[in-house]
């Protein structure tokens, strides 16, 4: 394969050489054959300038539009060296701003820290007042729990009885008639004692109450009295003689059975 080439060389030159041969043979007697030589020069002369002239034009063409596209590329290298440009002044404008930035920044922080910082004495403030204020509602309450128990301690069974009936009507949110309560136990000689006791005692803001037409309706109550006046109700009964404490077990109940 690599002498392929070589034989191809020489075998055409050799077939170039015998045509040669036999022109030359053929018409070398001929007189004309320098004119038709010159002739047939001149032709491929002709042809070849031919050639020449429109590879030339052709070339030019070519080299018209490279040079167009060179001038394209230079204007758009000069563009982008403008932009680039711009964009570094863009840049340094930019890296000038960012101290003053900075600057901003920094007042703002200071602003947080001193806002975080206001804040935090508000709060611990607020903090303080809220334990006064719990601390005085704390007192408040105990307060008042002792005075629930002393004004307890201090009432008859039968003003113990009037809290429970005003506790009842409290929790079960139903009105009473106080003379039909007492008619179920014969307590009528009793009426105008339990009536007393009961305005007296809503006097003393133990609990809210509204009588129209003789009907008592009771509408607020402090919580510890409603939690607490049926065990203290049920100790007091249990501390009288055994004579009565069947007669006062009997009375709860019919007061029990009055709410249902």
């Amino acid at each position: 394969m690599k002498n392929l080439g070589i034989h191809f060389l020489y075998v055409t030159g050799i077939l170039l050489c015998i045509i040669v041969f036999l022109l030359t043979y053929r018409w070398s007697a001929d007189s004309n054959l320098v004119s038709y030589i010159s002739f047939g020069a001149t032709i491929t002369s002709l042809f070849l300038g031919l050639i020449a002239i429109i590879y030339s034009i052709v070339s030019n063409i070519s080299l018209n539009s490279s040079l167009g596209q060179l001038g394209s590329t230079s204007n758009t290298m000069t563009e982008v060296a403008k932009t680039i440009d711009q964009g570094t002044k863009q840049l340094f404008e930019s890296i000038q701003k960012i101290p003053a930035l900075v600057g901003k920044v920094e007042s703002k922080v200071d602003e947080s820290h001193r806002l975080l910082e206001s804040f935090s004495s508000k709060e611990k403030a607020a903090e303080q007042e809220t334990s006064v204020k719990e601390g005085v509602a704390g007192k408040g309450i105990k307060l008042e729990i002792e005075f629930i128990e002393k004004y307890i301690q201090v009432s008859s069974i039968y003003g113990i009885f009037s809290l429970y009936i005003c506790a009842k009507s409290y929790i079960t949110k139903k009105a009473f008639k106080l003379n039909e309560i007492l008619n179920l136990r014969e307590l009528d000689s009793f009426y105008y004692y339990f009536y007393a006791y009961i305005v007296s005692s809503s006097s003393t803001q133990l609990f809210k109450h509204s009588i129209n037409d003789n009907i008592f309706n009771v509408f607020e109550m402090n919580e510890y009295l409603k939690d607490n006046i049926e065990g203290k109700l049920n100790q007091r009964i249990s501390n009288q003689g055994d004579s009565v404490t069947q007669e006062y077990l009997n009375f709860k109940t019919t007061i029990d059975d009055y709410f249902k």
